[in-house]
């Protein structure tokens, strides 16, 4: 199977070929990049790498008060937090010999006999089509940082920006079932104690995402049930899911296989955005995810693709993940 070389191709690296083009095994759905909008909708732009989310407080459970006439209120001050997260940087190069760009009639893999292909003759060494490939390579880093990114923002250059994913970030709705078996009886108690903790409202839609084996199970508590609506399946952005009907929310089940296997995670879309700042350089606006030439050295050209991206979830209370289940 082919595979990713980090070097200048050559002739010799990228052979033509006939036939239909197919995706490979490494390509991903990519459901979650789609929900929050993708490279495009609803993407928040910022001026420095790090950037607030929003502002916590708490307000501790109250109580009925007992005041007297006349006397002075008790004098209390709200605590305050600001949430941040970061961008990181997305960047994937692509160089082509002048041989390769060259060699529009080198024909790899089987012979083919002439006038007898099934299909037009592939270049993958075009840079129109090698850059396609480095873009969708950065979407499914992004797909895999944003979910459940490990964050890291250095204090100088010898460390890189990672960003905060949206499942790193669960701490407060974090359920963890202490390797009992999956029922229905402590998924919809998860949800209980998810929407007490103000993860949602009751009745408000959310999704839940997670591998094949994640989703059969979720998916499967409430087939066959009686009294209760059965999984129905639609599609939203481009994404196949299968909506419950629970008695606290109605909740989506999304296919995600960059989810951490034997984890049930929870997300509201609407409130997760992509963010990215903007590359000024030399008086140049270039864009959020730009592609440009680099310096040229020898009998060879070089691009690259760019982009410094980041994910604002709001708060990680808006989340939450099923841990620890059989």
């Amino acid at each position: 199977m082919a595979d990713v070389s980090a070097a200048v191709a050559t002739s010799y690296d990228l052979p033509n070929y006939v036939g239909e083009l197919f995706f490979q095994k490494s390509e991903r759905p990519l459901s979650f990049l789609r929900l929050i909008g993708g490279l495009s909708a609803g993407v928040r732009t910022v001026k420095h790498w790090e950037f607030a989310m929003g502002v916590n407080y708490q307000l501790a459970a109250q109580a009925q008060p007992a005041i007297l006439e006349g006397q002075d209120p008790v004098l209390l001050e709200e605590d305050t937090a600001q949430v941040t997260n970061i961008t990181q940087i997305f960047q994937q190069g692509v160089g082509l010999t002048y041989s390769r760009e060259s060699s529009t009639d080198q024909i790899g893999g089987l012979a083919v006999i002439p006038g007898g292909s099934t299909g037009e003759m592939l270049h993958p060494g075009t840079f129109d089509w090698q850059v396609a490939r480095a873009i969708e390579r950065i979407q499914m880093q992004m797909n895999v940082s944003f979910l459940k990114g490990a964050f890291q923002k250095p204090v100088d250059n010898t460390t890189a920006r990672k960003t905060r994913g949206v499942r790193t970030a669960i701490t407060t709705n974090a359920i963890n079932l202490a390797a009992a078996a999956l029922s229905k009886t402590n998924f919809e108690g998860s949800l209980q104690t998810m929407m007490d903790n103000r993860m949602f409202n009751r009745g408000d839609e959310i999704y839940l995402l997670g591998d094949s084996t994640a989703v059969a199970k979720a998916i499967a508590l409430y087939e066959g049930s009686t009294g209760l609506r059965q999984p129905e399946s639609r599609t939203v952005a481009g994404v196949q899911l299968y909506t419950l009907v629970t008695r606290w929310a109605t909740v989506n089940v999304v296919w995600e296989p960059d989810c951490t296997a034997a984890e049930l995670l929870f997300v509201q879309p609407s409130k997760i955005r992509p963010v990215a700042q903007p590359i000024v350089a030399g008086g140049e606006n270039k864009g959020l995810l730009f592609r440009e030439e680099l310096a040229h050295t020898g009998a060879a050209r070089k691009q690259q693709v760019y982009g410094e991206w980041g994910i604002d979830y709001t708060d990680e209370i808006f989340a939450g993940v099923i841990t620890n289940y059989t």
